[in-house]
């Protein structure tokens, strides 16, 4: 399918098989929501698999401090968090551990403590996932 997107806005119609009007540009393709928009609409494209996790990663609402401990506990990581949060000597870290009332799945301090314990993004999102459904 074709489609004609007006520069400079995110309006699209269907042309297939016509020339774009003046001041659209063409676009082949499936017209989605998740289509990344550049600043120059000629950048018009699909997301990449980086872009795809990003956005789902956004995506995943925050969870209170009680349903990621449970969960934690559950999953049989919360002694192995407790200790190398403790044992990193990052007083901002252990702040931000100790003190949340909430977790949210894009926090920096998130992804270095994932990282260093070896945690794939799809274990840590497997942990909010069922820290939501407590």
């Amino acid at each position: 399918m074709s489609y004609a997107v007006k520069i400079g806005t995110r309006e699209a119609i269907w042309i297939d098989n016509k020339p774009a009007p003046e001041g659209w540009v063409l676009f082949k393709g499936v017209m989605r929501d998740d289509l990344v928009w550049g600043d120059d609409i000629q950048n018009l494209r699909e997301p990449n698999a980086q872009e795809l996790a990003d956005a789902a990663r956004a995506a995943i609402k925050p969870v209170t401090r009680r349903q990621m401990l449970t969960a934690l506990h559950r999953a049989g990581l919360l002694t192995m968090i407790k200790g190398a949060v403790a044992a990193s000597g990052d007083i901002e870290l252990q702040i931000a551990f100790d003190e949340s009332q909430e977790f949210q799945r894009n926090n920096p301090f998130l992804a270095t403590m994932a990282a260093a314990l070896g945690k794939t993004d799809a274990e840590v999102d497997a942990i909010f996932a069922l820290a939501a459904t407590l």
